[in-house]
């Protein structure tokens, strides 16, 4: 009975809720068939939220156009950018991975700070502390950032691991980026990231179509990464 009304549907709209082992649950819908237009395929995460429902589609970084060509963005470290022969690369990802307490976050922040007082936007997605604390943590070695995140061109976006879901992630970065103009995107850190999501079996799928979007957009992307032992 149920396959003669999908047949005779015009649309099939599947909804589904997925209970996780913490943290809020995950609905996904699926258009499984909608006659005479062309959809997207694929599973769509999405949120009952005030006000009505919002849906994150299934990103497709081929659907990003590339950006025209950008020059390298500075740290505003003369050596640093001489040994990355004049800096980091439009449209590429860098890992900075090492031991806690190298200064990987520091040296994100540094890159952000030098595109903001370029005049480029930056957003920092931080997975493992609060704005106030990396506000503070900053002031403390003297980079002051209050100007640049008070005139819109530094945006830091805590994020609660444990109420997201990957595709709505994709989105808020997606939105920074290409409609944000945001020319440096830092996610602090791929620890946070993935530990974040630990039910999602396709985790690294999502965060290399992410990478792959962020790169035809012409951002640089920075992430962090706590390395533990040899």
């Amino acid at each position: 009975y149920l396959f003669h009304v999908h047949s005779i549907a015009h649309g099939v709209i599947c909804l589904e809720k997925l209970q996780s082992d913490f943290g809020a649950h995950r609905r996904r819908l699926e258009i499984s068939k909608l006659r005479g237009v062309k959809f997207r395929d694929g599973l769509h995460d999405y949120v009952i939220d005030r006000g009505g429902i919002k849906v994150f589609p299934r990103l497709n970084a081929s659907e990003q156009e590339k950006v025209a060509y950008r020059p390298p963005l500075s740290a505003g470290i003369a050596e640093l950018d001489s040994l990355l022969g004049g800096g980091l690369d439009s449209g590429t990802s860098t890992l900075f991975l090492g031991p806690a307490g190298t200064g990987k976050s520091t040296l994100a922040m540094v890159h952000a700070v030098a595109a903001a007082r370029a005049g480029e936007r930056a957003v920092i997605f931080c997975f493992d502390e609060n704005e106030t604390t990396l506000r503070n943590r900053l002031r403390s070695i003297g980079m002051e950032i209050d100007s640049l995140i008070e005139a819109g061109l530094i945006d830091i976006r805590e994020v609660d691991p444990a109420e997201l879901t990957p595709g709505e992630f994709s989105h808020f970065v997606k939105e920074s980026a290409v409609k944000g103009g945001a020319r440096v995107v830092v996610i602090d850190s791929l620890n946070g990231y993935l530990n974040s999501m630990p039910d999602e079996k396709f985790l690294s799928l999502h965060l290399h179509e992410l990478l792959a979007y962020l790169s035809r957009a012409g951002a640089v992307t920075i992430i962090t990464l706590a390395q533990h032992g040899v």
